[in-house]
């Protein structure tokens, strides 16, 4: 565990007391705020993968960072989605592969270096089973940016995957309490 030092220790409790008056909710059915923590269906490319930053100069130096799965689980939540998290870990680092392979086939000399700086892979589709337990569901939608990172209106990107539409209005329809989070540092459509 990380040492805080007396500064850190008042910011991270005014922070946690001020958060919820920071959430905004684009949309509500009054299924939140929840009451108590309870067993959550999480789902999406940034339910591990949370971003706190961007690239380059969009970085942003923390002491410490949770992922949401993390967060989720120490503030008492039941994860029941660990097999789906840990499935799409695996796609999403076999498409990565592919993705650097057809850059470095593509790279006509580049040094592979210099061809991945601000590159970034858009999101993959995939096939996964979306019916887990939970007395609610959550789906973490993100998308990095920043210096040396254009953003292209193609499905991954600035537009949502075909699975990520699917896998959104599934979980709208199957769970009574569902709660879309957008985790990104620019705009998505």
């Amino acid at each position: 565990m990380i040492k805080l030092n007396a500064n850190e220790n008042r910011h991270s409790r005014l922070v946690r007391r001020i958060a919820p008056e920071c959430t905004l909710f684009l949309r509500s059915s009054g299924a939140f705020p929840l009451k108590e923590p309870c067993g959550v269906a999480l789902f999406g490319n940034g339910a591990r993968n949370t971003l706190r930053g961007g690239t380059g100069s969009g970085d942003v130096y923390s002491r410490f960072s949770f992922s949401m799965e993390d967060g989720l689980v120490r503030a008492g939540f039941t994860v029941t989605t660990e097999k789906w998290l840990d499935a799409y870990d695996a796609v999403k680092a076999k498409k990565k592969e592919e993705w650097k392979e057809e850059l470095k086939k593509n790279s006509k000399g580049l040094s592979s270096i210099l061809l991945m700086m601000g590159a970034v892979m858009p999101e993959p589709d995939y096939d996964l089973p979306l019916d887990y337990p939970g007395d609610m569901a959550l789906y973490v939608l993100s998308r990095i940016s920043g210096e040396g990172n254009d953003r292209r209106p193609v499905p991954g990107d600035v537009k949502l995957s075909r699975t990520e539409i699917r896998d959104i209005n599934y979980l709208q329809d199957h769970y009574d309490r569902f709660l879309l989070v957008l985790n990104t540092g620019g705009a998505v459509d």
